[in-house]
């Protein structure tokens, strides 16, 4: 089994500008699951 990173903190607020390039370039794990924004209070 290959070692991956779950990041769960929210990167980004509601109408921000989320850079998706610039996020990928920075990965340095080969699989990398990230919270970008919340939606609704859940």
């Amino acid at each position: 089994m290959e070692n991956y990173n779950i990041n769960l903190d929210t990167k980004f607020q509601h109408l921000e500008l989320i850079d998706v390039p610039s996020i990928v370039a920075a990965c340095k794990e080969k699989w990398q699951n990230y919270t970008l924004t919340q939606v609704n209070e859940v």
